[in-house]
């Protein structure tokens, strides 16, 4: 719906307090656009037209799931260290491979 908005009205949109999360508006003409008090987080705006755009009071920056992804790295990232030190304190620190020495 949205899409076919931006593609077919020549008046500025109005988005006004609108839950727009996780939304691509990569390319599109924003021209004049009205976000005012959105939820725009996870939006993507890459190479967007937002010249005069109304941003006050919008929400920006990343959504919960995504940061999912990265907290499931740090997941295994930690348990992949926390083995690693066992092993080095089990065989001796003196003689772990994992060491540079």
């Amino acid at each position: 719906m949205i899409h076919d908005l931006i593609m077919t009205n020549s008046s500025p949109l109005n988005l006004a307090n609108q839950d727009l999360g996780n939304r691509s508006f990569k390319g599109k003409n924003l021209k004049g656009a009205d976000f005012k008090g959105s939820d725009l987080r996870g939006c993507d705006f890459s190479y967007a037209l937002l010249q005069e755009a109304n941003v006050e009071g919008v929400r920006m920056g990343r959504t919960p799931r995504q940061f999912i992804p990265l907290l499931l790295i740090v997941g295994v990232v930690a348990l992949l260290s926390a083995d690693a030190f066992s092993f080095c304190k089990f065989v001796g620190w003196a003689s772990c491979p994992l060491l540079i020495q």
